[in-house]
C-alpha cells in the first residue's frame, strides 16, 4: 500500500564521520555483529541505489541481493533494474505514478530513445516492462508471493524462499517474543550455512522512528531506547531487508534494517531492537506480514526442518496487493 513518505529526504551523519555501513561498530563498538552472508557485496551495492519507485519496495530488497549473490542476468537482464525485478513480481503501481509512466513512454517513442538511452534519461518513470496499476491504493505495491517469484526467476531457482507469517490465519500471533528470539538466534547461527538473507514484510508504525530528531547515535546505545525514540506515524506497510543481528552491552537483541529510502536511519542503515521489528511483522493493523527467508536451494530442507522445529509455521501470507498472475508460492520453487 504505497503512500508518499511524510519526511523529508534530510540524510543523518555517523559520529566521527564514519560511513553508514559502519552504524553497528560505530553505535555499539562493543558488539559482534553477524552479517548476512556476501555482506561486502551487498553493502557496495546498497550505496548506490537511490530511493525506491513509489510502489517498489517489494523488489527493492532482491535489488542489492540477487547480483552480489552472483545473479547478475536473468534472460539477458540486469538483475539490478528496479523496473524489471517489479515486472518479474507482478508490482501493481498506482494511477498517479501510470500518468508519468506513459508520458515517459511516449517521449521515449517520439524520440526513438534505445531501452538503455531511455533508463539513463528517465531512471524514475521509464519502465521497460508492462506493469499492472489501480487507484485502489489497498491493492497497489508488490505481495510476498511477488518478492518470493521475483527472487525465483531472478536467480534461476538457485535460491528459494521460506515464508514465516506473524500470526496464524486465526489471527492469534505466532511471532511471540520467545519464538521470534529464537528464530533469530537460529538465522544467526546458520547465516553462512543456509546463506540466509531475511526480507521483512510489517506494518512501520511498530518500528521506532528512523527519521525523528530523537533517532541519533546517543538514544540507540542509551539505556532504553523504546522510550528516547517515538515509534513512525506513516501508517504503511513495507518491505526492507535484514543485514545483520547483534546484542547490545545490556543484552538486547538488534537487527540492521537496510531500507528502501536513503532519509531513513544512517543513509539508509537502520539499527532496530528486535522486539521492534518483531511487533511490526506481526502488525496490528489488520494485514498480514512476516518474514521471507531468501536461502540457497540446497539449504531448503534443513532451513525448513529446523524452523518448523521452533513451532513456527512455513506459510505464504497475503498483504493485500495483489498476487503475481500465474505463479502461486510453493516450497523449493
Amino acid at each position: 500500500m504505497p503512500v508518499a513518505p511524510p519526511f523529508a529526504d534530510r540524510r543523518r551523519s555517523l559520529p566521527g564521520g564514519a560511513t553508514a555501513r559502519r552504524v553497528v561498530e560505530t553505535i555499539f563498538p562493543e558488539a559482534h555483529p553477524t552479517y548476512v552472508d556476501g555482506w561486502a557485496a551487498i553493502a557496495g551495492m546498497f550505496d548506490t541505489l537511490d530511493d525506491q519507485r513509489p510502489a517498489t519496495c517489494g523488489v527493492y530488497a532482491t535489488r542489492y541481493l540477487l547480483a552480489p549473490l552472483g545473479f547478475r542476468e536473468a534472460d539477458g537482464v540486469d538483475t539490478s533494474r528496479e523496473d524489471y525485478l517489479a515486472h518479474l513480481a507482478g508490482t501493481v503501481i498506482e494511477e498517479a505514478e501510470l500518468e508519468e509512466v506513459q508520458a515517459t513512454a511516449e517521449v521515449v517513442t517520439r524520440d526513438g530513445l534505445s531501452d538503455a538511452d531511455a533508463i539513463r534519461r528517465f531512471p524514475r518513470t521509464w519502465y521497460g516492462w508492462p506493469l499492472r496499476s489501480s487507484t485502489d491504493d489497498a491493492i497497489t505495491g508488490t505481495s510476498p508471493t511477488g518478492v518470493a517469484r521475483a527472487i525465483a526467476l531472478g536467480s534461476g531457482g538457485a535460491l528459494v524462499t521460506l515464508p514465516i507469517p506473524g500470526r496464524r490465519p486465526d489471527r492469534t500471533v505466532l511471532l511471540t517474543p520467545e519464538r521470534f528470539d529464537a528464530l533469530l538466534a537460529t538465522l544467526e547461527a546458520n547465516v553462512a550455512a543456509w546463506g540466509v538473507h531475511p526480507i521483512a514484510n510489517l506494518e512501520v508504525d511498530q518500528l521506532l522512528d528512523a527519521t525523528s530528531d530523537a533517532y541519533d547515535a546517543a538514544a540507540l546505545a542509551g539505556p532504553d531506547p523504546e522510550s528516547a525514540i517515538p515509534r513512525e506515524r506513516w501508517g504503511v506497510g513495507h518491505f526492507v531487508g535484514i543485514g545483520a543481528f547483534w546484542r547490545d552491552a545490556a543484552g538486547r537483541r538488534w537487527t540492521l534494517l537496510l531500507d528502501t529510502y536513503k532519509a531513513r536511519g544512517f543513509e539508509g542503515y537502520v539499527p532496530m531492537p528486535a522486539e521492534a521489528l518483531r511487533r511490526a511483522v506481526v502488525r496490528e493493523d489488520g494485514r498480514d506480514g512476516g518474514l521471507l527467508l531468501v536461502i540457497r536451494r540446497e539449504a531448503l530442507d534443513e532451513a525448513q526442518r529446523t524452523i518448523e522445529d521452533l513451532g513456527l509455521e512455513i506459510r505464504m501470507w497475503g498483504n493485500g496487493s495483489l498476487e503475481p498472475e500465474g505463479w502461486s508460492w510453493s516450497a523449493g520453487r
